[in-house]
């Protein structure tokens, strides 16, 4: 799955436009672009990526080595319970405020044994602990079924990763999605909730975590509120009718409300996004977009794509939305902006063949690339070589700048 980011949504456009002939500029621009080879996909040291203060935490250090895959850091989190990879920064502001919510955890209970007690616990199932914790998103499915017993009762199959009322108020109160994936926390909610029945449990300790240059995940008071007030189905059933009141075709709302790449959390983030961009022509392909995603990285990486393009509208002002592999946004200058979020962008063919294929549906249309990281010298080189500048790190700031 490592190899399919940037690589699938770019390439989709090189099938949409090879029908359509190429200009004289456009062409001579390929095949300049190919007579290089394919840049390799780099691996960075840890410092060169995140900040020093997020780097290492309460029981977990990112390892120093971190290789692109797919166009997405990959990072692992060595934990005393195993290692955690994450694919991408945003998978990563998830693991790690997973990482501190397991720590509010054993504050709230009090005590330094209760991880121990069930990561030894997972150890005495069939695919012990390095599985789950390798692979926390897909293992929980194929954990024994007391080990995902929710400390209240369960009607409805859409509540069965949040559980109750009561487990849904200590997500929160630790900092964590109640529907996390992640088999330790998990069994800690479920955990605390029993403890709760006992009073075993300490009081509140309203944290409100923030990481530096990850800012993807954090949740207003009215979120927190929807989460523990309403069931996930309540909140789902909810996103749906407003999908469908929106003009979105009724099986893709239900599909965007259902699909396991989210969470309801997610799911409320992207709304609210969504919302900013209710007089943008075509809004709704972006939630078609939304029901591609594949895992639960893939989700994310839509999240933001929407942050991006809900900022540089509220900015610039966005008049239509288009479809063509990446979401690209028209601006009311007449400029064309391909949002992206990947991590780093090098230099591939993917990137050849997929900038060539906007450059022949749109020969000359003033454009910008704008990425949620970072793009190589060589890669930048390409893209300016087709008349897109580029903007990183999600600035859309930058566009006023490159469009006059």
């Amino acid at each position: 799955m490592h190899n399919q980011g940037l690589t699938r949504t770019l390439a989709i456009n090189a099938m949409l436009f090879t029908a359509l002939s190429l200009s004289a500029q456009t062409t001579d621009q390929a095949r300049q672009a190919v007579k290089e080879k394919p840049e390799p996909p780099p691996v960075f040291r840890i410092q060169e990526v995140l900040d020093a203060e997020i780097i290492q935490g309460p029981d977990y250090v990112i390892a120093q080595d971190v290789p692109v895959r797919g166009y997405k850091f990959l990072f692992t989190i060595r934990t005393s319970y195993g290692e955690i990879q994450a694919h991408g920064r945003n998978m990563l502001e998830l693991r790690l405020r997973e990482m501190y919510a397991i720590e509010n955890a054993r504050q709230l209970v009090k005590d330094p044994q209760l991880i121990k007690g069930i990561v030894e616990t997972f150890k005495q199932t069939p695919s012990g602990i390095g599985i789950i914790i390798t692979d926390p998103g897909g293992t929980l499915l194929r954990a024994p079924k007391g080990l995902k017993r929710m400390a209240t009762n369960l009607v409805d199959r859409q509540n069965a990763r949040a559980g109750g009322e009561e487990r849904r108020q200590f997500a929160m109160q630790i900092g964590c999605d109640p529907e996390t994936t992640n088999p330790v926390l998990a069994a800690l909610l479920d955990n605390l909730a029993v403890r709760r029945s006992a009073g075993k449990v300490s009081s509140n300790l309203g944290m409100n975590l923030a990481l530096p240059g990850l800012g993807l995940l954090s949740t207003t008071k009215d979120f927190k509120d929807q989460l523990v007030k309403q069931s996930p189905a309540e909140t789902n059933a909810r996103i749906e009718s407003e999908l469908l009141e929106m003009g979105v075709w009724q099986p893709i709302a239900r599909q965007f409300c259902r699909e396991r790449s989210y969470t309801t959390l997610y799911r409320l983030i992207f709304m609210n996004h969504l919302r900013a961009l209710k007089n943008v022509t075509n809004y709704q392909y972006l939630v078609y977009r939304a029901t591609n995603a594949y895992d639960e990285a893939e989700g994310l990486g839509m999240v933001r794509e929407m942050q991006i393009l809900r900022r540089l509208h509220e900015q610039h002002g966005v008049t239509q939305i288009d479809l063509q592999g990446l979401p690209v946004a028209l601006l009311q200058d007449g400029t064309v902006v391909i949002v992206n979020a990947s991590d780093y962008i090098y230099d591939s063919q993917e990137l050849h063949d997929a900038i060539a294929a906007f450059r022949r549906a749109r020969p000359n249309d003033p454009g910008i690339f704008i990425t949620a990281g970072k793009v190589s010298p060589r890669a930048k080189k390409t893209l300016n070589g087709f008349n897109l500048q580029v903007a990183e790190s999600g600035n859309t700031t930058l566009v006023e700048t490159v469009s006059q």
